[in-house]
């Protein structure tokens, strides 16, 4: 009973102690008090788990089997292990989930659970899709994912050969009716092929509203045919190279030249047309794409390194390219500066004040540094902000340093094994 004590929060304990000066005290009071709290905090414990171990994984498992209710309870659960992966972790994982017919988000992200995610071993998502006779996917044995919502693929990339896996059959995951989040890491997604699901796709659109794709190599081709299945994505995230398992860079080499506006023309041409939220940071970009067909656009993110790794500037003075055009619904505005580039916003001022931009209202310009960069000085901006400010657009310049300034979604992981170092990415 001591343990349990030294691991309950402080708040808990005050609370507890307060409840035992009233009299009368006894070790009745006291089993009947943590009985109370065990009752009060049992649905927060365990509606949130991650596991980072094997050790982890066989006590969870070993509870939900000699408390099967509890399993009802488990709204979110985070996988992150550091051990290789071999069926010892597998078959336990899986039984687990499919023990969680409430289960919202899903999260596996870690490099020993890749072989999950490789088309031979795919009988996790599987299970999470409705279950329909198909000889592409093994059918599942019970309907688990009908209130998953949420769901994150990934595996650790730091930027090394061979960190990359094959997205493959998994492609099952934009099939899903209900999923309203997708975010997949480190996928090499070469194409769908919903034909050979047919017995699995959804008899309507897909309820997805969120799909990020971090370290993925796609075409705006395969883009196209995922646009597809959404009725109405509002937030799309792509960025970030992505090396070949063979160990070729495809998306840094000179032949893989991406068109940012390839991806831009297949959002207009889709169901999604609505997008709300763009981040779409392709490297070696050869030229600035037109936002301003995204006429339902509201928050915008601009990487000036694209740009200057290919002596695009987006100052006019310098460079004689104007700033991208942008479409009239813009709200939010960001510029995310990881060269040092610098812009000029007189023509951005410019916009606002001749009405191009009646609904923008923030403007953010964030410089971002490697853990062995130097910053530079603050940009002297003053004129533009005075300007911008009786305007009703706010201004604000910040910096941030640190190891995962690339893709500061990485933050989220349980630990600090994913690194994804400025040096590596910029060789």
């Amino acid at each position: 009973m001591a343990s349990t004590f030294e691991n309950l929060p402080f708040e808990l304990l005050e609370m507890i102690f307060k409840h035992l000066r009233r009299p009368p005290y006894s070790v009745y009071s006291l089993a009947l008090t943590c009985r109370k709290f065990y009752i009060i905090t049992t649905p927060t414990l365990y509606s949130s788990i991650c596991l980072t171990n094997l050790v982890s994984l066989e006590k969870l498992a070993r509870t939900l089997q000699e408390n099967s209710w509890l399993s009802s309870l488990v709204l979110e659960l985070q996988v992150h292990f550091h051990s290789d992966q071999t069926e010892e972790t597998h078959n336990p994982l899986l039984n687990v989930i499919l023990q969680m017919p409430n289960l919202k988000a899903l999260v596996l992200r870690s490099l020993p659970l890749k072989d999950i995610l490789e088309p031979t071993n795919h009988r996790l998502l599987s299970n999470l899709m409705r279950h329909r006779d198909n000889i592409q996917i093994e059918p599942p044995t019970q309907y688990v994912g009908e209130r998953l919502r949420s769901l994150y693929l990934g595996a650790a990339f730091e930027g090394y050969y061979g960190d990359g896996w094959l997205l493959g059959a998994s492609e099952v995951v934009f099939y899903m009716e209900q999923l309203e989040k997708l975010h997949i890491q480190g996928a090499n997604i070469e194409y769908v092929r919903p034909d050979l699901f047919a017995a699995i796709l959804p008899s309507r659109k897909t309820a997805l509203k969120d799909l990020s794709l971090l370290n993925c190599d796609l075409s705006p081709d395969t883009l196209e045919q995922i646009l597809a299945f959404p009725n109405g994505l509002t937030h799309f995230t792509m960025k970030g190279s992505w090396p070949d398992p063979s160990g070729r860079f495809t998306s840094w080499g000179h032949s893989h030249i991406i068109y940012p506006n390839q991806y831009v023309e297949k959002f207009k041409e889709s169901s999604s047309a609505g997008l709300e939220y763009l981040d779409l940071d392709p490297w070696y970009a050869e030229s600035l794409p037109d936002y301003d067909s995204l006429d339902c656009l509201k928050h915008l993110v601009i990487p000036l390194h694209t740009y200057e790794l290919q002596g695009v500037g987006l100052n006019e003075s310098s460079a004689g390219v104007p700033m991208p055009s942008l479409p009239a619904s813009l709200e939010t505005l960001a510029f995310h500066d990881f060269n040092q580039v610098g812009i000029s916003l007189d023509s951005l001022v410019e916009k606002v004040k001749a009405g191009e931009l009646p609904n923008l209202r923030a403007i953010e310009y964030q410089k971002l540094y490697g853990q062995d960069q130097e910053a530079t000085g603050g940009e002297d901006w003053q004129n533009e902000t005075k300007s911008l400010r009786e305007l009703g657009v706010e201004l604000s310049v910040a910096s941030r340093r640190g190891s995962s300034i690339l893709l500061p979604e990485n933050d989220n992981w349980p630990c600090q094994c994913w690194i994804f170092d400025l040096e590596v990415a910029w060789w």
